[in-house]
């Protein structure tokens, strides 16, 4: 009887980004890293707002 080893897949990770609600809304920001980080090769598509007041 003869074993073979398979190499596994390899794993990807893959990433969201996150961008505070300030620096999303200040113009002199640069947020190209964080749209590079969520839509580049490993990202998901996905730019999350954090620190959003909430209006009511």
């Amino acid at each position: 009887m003869s074993c073979t080893s398979e190499a596994a897949p390899p794993v990807l990770q893959t990433v969201t980004a996150t961008t505070s609600y300030p620096e999303l809304i200040d113009k002199n920001a640069d947020l190209s890293m964080k749209i590079e980080e969520g839509f580049g090769p490993n990202g998901l598509g996905i730019l999350t707002t954090a620190h959003v007041r909430m209006f009511y």
